[in-house]
């Protein structure tokens, strides 16, 4: 398994010492808990490290705070919101429409560089283990994405760059 992951392994033993096991592994690897998340019929992944909170999003949480941008309110807090769908051009269509259309959608909270937001997602799909993968040299130009992943369902899922994420919503507002 260490070969197909093109990494070795070095055993070395000395009697009445004892033995030194030695694992070696390319740094483009990295096993993380994730949790998978869905917006407009695509999958994501994000750390469970970066995952401050996860709320139900309704529509008496969100204060409008001009025509481009809404805030969640939360714990006395006004939280930027940022749709994950809009972000990555997947849809044009606003999550305040959903809410008023009576779906339920997700917010996913973290912090950025000190800051909280809070990232519209449709659902939370579930959590797992993720072994994260470099991207093909195709994709490798898009900074919004960290790497890839084969989830155990046997999709490629793509692991979101939360910090690359919140700086492209900031150039957008």
């Amino acid at each position: 398994m260490i070969t197909d992951l093109k990494g070795s392994c070095e055993i070395d033993s000395e009697i009445g010492l004892g033995t030194k096991f030695s694992i070696r592994l390319p740094l483009s690897l990295s096993l993380f808990n994730g949790t998978i998340l869905s917006s407009r019929r695509h999958e994501f992944i994000i750390n469970n490290s970066e995952i401050d909170e996860v709320v139900n999003l309704n529509s008496q949480r969100i204060d409008r705070v001009s025509k481009t941008s809404s805030s969640l309110s939360i714990h006395d807090c006004l939280v930027p919101l940022i749709s994950i769908s809009k972000t990555l051009n997947l849809e044009p269509r606003a999550p305040s429409d959903d809410l008023s259309r009576g779906k339920e959608l997700v917010a996913v909270l973290t912090s950025v560089n000190s800051k909280k937001y809070a990232l519209i997602f449709d659902q939370v799909l579930e959590s797992e283990h993720i072994l994260l993968k470099p991207l093909d040299k195709v994709l490798q130009h898009n900074p919004l994405f960290a790497g890839g992943a084969i989830t155990k369902d046997g999709q490629l899922k793509y692991v979101l760059n939360l910090n690359k994420v919140v700086e492209k919503f900031q150039e957008s507002a």
